[in-house]
């Protein structure tokens, strides 16, 4: 994909940066996590 786009890979997954941490692109068609969803999967979590 970065050869087709003329690009690093680095900044062909990139989405940005945060705090210094890259974000990568969401894809199409998926919905965004939320911190209800990240909550659910920790709780579900064996421990």
């Amino acid at each position: 994909m970065a050869k087709q786009q003329d690009k690093r890979l680095g900044k062909t997954i990139s989405g940005g940066m945060r705090n210094g941490i890259p974000l990568l692109s969401p894809c199409p068609g998926v919905p965004p996590i939320t911190l209800e969803t990240v909550n659910t999967l920790r709780d579900e979590l064996p421990g």
